[in-house]
């Protein structure tokens, strides 16, 4: 990916299967705090889509595929709505 252009975008359902090839990496299934290993493609999607209230997810694209993902989970009550927490791979 030496030289690849990157661009953040909305995840869509097209990018599935990438997200199933980051979080099978060995590093990504071992650093991420709350991600469930070796989940089909079906439990990848249950995942994401449909997205919750107040949740946003991105992908970082290079070469015209996802290489990276971000979720932007904010909060719902009254009381903590100006915050959220992010979550990447």
């Amino acid at each position: 990916m030496s030289g690849a252009t990157f661009r953040v975008r909305a995840f869509e359902p097209g990018d599935i299967d990438d997200a199933a090839a980051i979080y099978s990496c060995p590093s990504v299934m071992a650093n991420s705090a709350s991600f469930v290993p070796y989940q089909s493609h079906a439990q990848l999607a249950d995942r994401f889509f449909p997205v919750p209230e107040g949740t946003y997810f991105f992908a970082a694209e290079a070469d015209g595929r996802a290489v990276g993902v971000l979720g932007l989970h904010g909060r719902t009550r009254p009381r903590t709505r100006h915050s959220a927490s992010i979550g990447m791979a």
